[in-house]
């Protein structure tokens, strides 16, 4: 099987669903709740061990063992959730301490969890923090977080954003949020985003492998962009084709318009972040959208049907004009050179010499990829990008 087809079949399979470990019940204020594993409370000199839920006071210290998950709420609308290995001190009836592991707040009021001599405070969001022993990271999933410290300059960590302290020394910037769908919290509040960018990230691989070192130019992008000027992508040519693919798809489906949606794009993904995160942050909420775009760019060039040696097809998705190709090596020949124009000419867009697609046979498929997957005895998904749905 061709490796682009087994990727839409994978597609097909993906249940696109995260792993809740916490509900969403309401907790009586002041009271914690026990998830799984072992938890305890130290009171002073007591110590409890806590099996279902239990009631809470200021200077408690809760912690969870190795396989021990708990959350607890504050006064008013503050819900904190620990991972395993936490240990936090409640410092108040809407303030805590974190004194080591992972924990994430969810505040409908203004709420403070101090680490070390720095005070993370939310006045209405979701943000998280994991103290280890030589630095903690403080990031936000939904509204601004401020950090203080005394002496410094405060710093606003923004939503899929994070900040790296060490010593407590507040870092001149933030960067990108760090995802890990292994981790607890990302799977609960991020599944969407991790689910765009596992499939991407599938998509992606079955198109570069067919692509070889095929790659599009400027026209090619501005038919897919609707006939945008895509002038600006002329210093990325040289990036992988599905890279540039894949942030297209997202600078058309953000809020911020196409030109910085794209540069941004490329900003955050050279700081290390990936394409579910730079989607996240463009605020392309629409991730059915993105995918879908990908496909069918992916459909249209023919790349993932093509038998072995067959040039990919870079044509107009939307019947206008087609773009050409560099092709292979002769596009990225020798001394490089800065701005990545590889082979194209002049102005905006290249005039192509690309030809239609080959229309489906009339078997009853409808796409050269269906046909594909008919004739290896698969039968394919209407709609494999319905693994993600706007959450």
């Amino acid at each position: 099987m061709r490796r682009g087809s087994a990727v839409l079949v994978l597609l097909v399979l993906l249940s696109g669903t995260g792993c809740g470990f916490f509900d969403d019940d309401a907790l009586p204020p002041m009271t914690l709740e026990r998830i799984e594993g072992g938890v305890r409370v130290m009171r002073g000199s007591e110590e409890f061990v806590v099996k279902g839920q239990f009631s809470i006071e200021p200077r408690d210290v809760i912690q969870t063992m190795r396989n021990g998950l708990a959350d607890f709420s504050l006064e008013g609308d503050r819900r904190v959730k620990l991972g395993h290995q936490t240990r936090v001190r409640v410092t108040s009836t809407s303030a805590l301490e974190s004194l080591e592991g992972s924990l994430l707040a969810e505040a409908g009021e203004p709420t403070r969890v101090r680490f070390g001599t720095i005070e993370a405070r939310s006045p209405d969001g979701t943000f998280r923090i994991d103290t280890g022993f030589a630095s903690v990271r403080a990031a936000s999933f939904d509204g601004d977080l401020g950090l203080t410290v005394a002496g410094e300059p405060p710093l606003t960590v923004k939503p899929y954003f994070e900040a790296r302290v060490a010593a407590n020394d507040l870092p001149g910037t933030t960067a990108p949020y760090r995802l890990e769908p292994s981790d607890v919290f990302d799977r609960d509040h991020l599944s969407k985003w991790i689910e765009l960018d596992r499939t991407l990230n599938q998509l992606g691989d079955g198109l570069a492998n067919q692509l070889g070192r095929s790659r599009p130019q400027l026209g090619y992008f501005s038919d897919l962009a609707e006939g945008a000027n895509v002038r600006f992508m002329r210093p990325y040519l040289r990036r992988p084709p599905v890279d540039l693919l894949i942030g297209l798809s997202i600078a058309m489906n953000s809020e911020t318009g196409l030109r910085p949606a794209f540069q941004d794009a490329f900003d955050y993904l050279d700081q290390g972040a990936v394409w579910g995160i730079v989607a996240a942050i463009l605020r392309a909420d629409n991730t059915r959208s993105v995918v879908a775009q990908v496909r069918g760019a992916i459909e249209a060039t023919g790349a993932v049907a093509q038998g072995e040696g067959s040039a990919p097809d870079f044509v107009a998705t939307s019947g206008g004009s087609s773009s050409g190709t560099s092709g292979g090596a002769s596009g990225d020949s020798g001394g490089g050179g800065s701005g990545g124009d590889g082979g194209s000419t002049g102005g905006g867009t290249e005039q192509g010499g690309g030809d239609e697609p080959s229309p489906p046979p009339d078997d009853g498929c409808q796409t050269t990829i269906d046909c594909t997957l008919q004739g290896l005895g698969i039968q394919p998904s209407p709609e494999p990008t319905g693994i993600l749905s706007d959450t």
